[in-house]
């Protein structure tokens, strides 16, 4: 049982104003914890006046687990002590190695870190390269001090993967085909929502064609109706799913989520003792034999807006020691201390609402607000080099998880915030040139030139005859890039 300290004979801590401060401790419950474990709320309270300063909470369950709490950021200088709250709740909880650490404020070099002059000049550095195209005539010679009479050259695609969920079983007849114009024009990456996820891939056993149909928070009940009988079938059974399917869509999807929301969500194994983390192991291991050049991810939630990011530091770094197949982390970050892992990183799942009411998240700010949280975040991710790719769950208010979370209202129409997206991805980071009486050099190229990396169409006059096609400049091939076109 905790109680509450005694300000008279509980340790006190000296809290700096301007100082930022961080709880790390491991705890379990010695006793059993109704379903989804018990809320403990962490205090720092000032002496004497008994006054709160700053605090958090987390989840207990019977299994040993690490507590993080950072961003204690007291207003004023004081004495005061740690309280661990569990409200009315009665049990046995247990806290092994409390550590209360500081560190100066760096709220200057965030802001700094975080302004838009420095943001626009980690894009400009980062998603974009140095190109030059090579031309060749249609006998495979270098066309060497050629002029072209004209030359166009637009991106169409950018390398960055910006995408959404999708889930167009579920879209009205008379609708789908104005869903599908809006992802083609928004998005050039998708994830197929909940329809890849086992209870809706295969809701009964051996049937396992993809339904599309949205099934919700039945994990259990689907465990129940499919009879799995006895952790050891259970065990089995992952791994066929895991193998079959993976080895199905070999070559179609570029990257897995093998476990989904793990720091959250570990009720398909909490009947099986002993199951948890090897299964995790076994997932990857897996999926990385059914498919060798997928990337396998972890994907979960509060890890930007809450503290559970160092226990994801924690988990991969275990998974990584003992040569888990692990590639990527889907982040629903700090991510300063997640890139440290050296993974691929993914922003995914996100949304923007306002508050969470009894029936879920809701959006209730306006349209320009709306708006202006998509410009300032996704233009800070994109300016992150480590973040490789970034996934709305998504985009019309009839289909989100979010009251009036879209950036299309039900009627169709566009948002502020579309808006704003077909700017920023077809305007404002956006290469196009235009050129005529163009000189080659004596070996046939073109360029530099500076753009986004992606696909670009071109359209080239050579004398009385026209010329169009596509050249790719993935980020991956580098910072300075030459491709060779031939004109046939």
């Amino acid at each position: 049982m905790i109680d509450v300290p005694n300000p008279s004979s509980s340790p006190l801590f000296n809290f700096t104003a301007g100082k930022v401060y961080a709880a790390c401790f491991w705890l379990r419950s010695a006793t059993p914890v109704p379903k989804g474990g018990v809320s403990l709320a962490v205090n720092l309270i000032e002496a004497q006046v008994y006054s709160w300063l700053a605090g958090g909470s987390t989840a207990v369950s019977t299994r040993w687990s690490r507590a993080y709490f950072a961003n204690f950021k007291p207003s004023r200088n004081a004495t005061a002590y740690v309280t661990l709250d569990v409200g009315s709740y009665s049990g046995t909880f247990l806290v092994d190695d409390f550590r209360l650490t500081s560190t100066p404020s760096r709220a200057e070099e965030y802001a700094a870190y975080v302004n838009s002059t420095n943001v626009a000049a980690r894009i400009e550095a980062h998603r974009k390269g140095n190109f030059q195209l090579r031309f060749l005539n249609a006998a495979g010679v270098a066309l060497a001090g050629a002029r072209l009479a004209s030359l166009r050259l637009r991106l169409v695609r950018h390398d960055f993967p910006f995408g959404t969920a999708m889930n167009a079983a579920v879209v009205p007849a008379g609708r789908l085909s104005w869903y599908q114009s809006v992802v083609k024009k928004h998005y050039n990456a998708l994830v197929p929502e909940v329809s890849f996820k086992w209870p809706s891939y295969e809701p009964v056993q051996g049937q396992y064609l993809a339904s599309y149909n949205l099934i919700i928070n039945n994990l259990i009940k689907f465990a129940t109706d499919n009879d799995f009988s006895g952790c050891a079938n259970y065990r089995e059974y992952l791994k066929t799913r895991i193998t079959r399917d993976v080895g199905l869509f070999k070559g179609k999807f570029q990257s897995f989520d093998v476990f989904n929301e793990i720091l959250h969500e570990l009720q398909f194994v909490e009947g099986c003792a002993g199951m948890w983390p090897g299964i995790l192991y076994d997932g990857f291991r897996w999926a990385a034999a059914a498919d060798p050049t997928a990337q396998l991810c972890l994907n979960d939630y509060g890890l930007i807006t809450g503290d559970d990011w160092q226990a994801m530091v924690t988990l991969v770094k275990a998974m990584l020691a003992a040569k888990v197949p692990i590639n990527c982390i889907g982040v629903q970050p700090r991510f300063d201390a997640l890139a440290a892992l050296n993974l691929t990183l993914l922003v995914t799942e996100f949304n923007f609402y306002t508050y969470w009411g009894s029936e879920g998240p809701v959006w209730e700010g306006s349209g320009e607000e709306h708006a202006a949280l998509y410009d300032e975040y996704i233009r800070y991710w994109f300016s992150l080099p480590y973040i490789k790719g970034m996934l709305m769950w998504g985009f019309w208010d009839s289909l989100n998880w979010i009251k009036n979370g879209g950036v299309y209202y039900a009627n169709g129409t566009a948002k502020a915030s579309a808006t704003k997206l077909s700017s920023l991805w077809g305007s404002v980071w956006n290469t196009t040139l235009a050129a005529s009486n163009v000189g080659l050099s004596d070996t046939g190229v073109y360029g530099p030139y500076r753009g986004f990396y992606g696909k670009y169409e071109y359209e080239i006059k050579h004398g009385s005859k026209q010329y169009t096609g596509y050249a790719e400049f993935p980020a991956k091939s580098g910072a300075a890039q030459t491709v060779t076109v031939t004109l046939r």
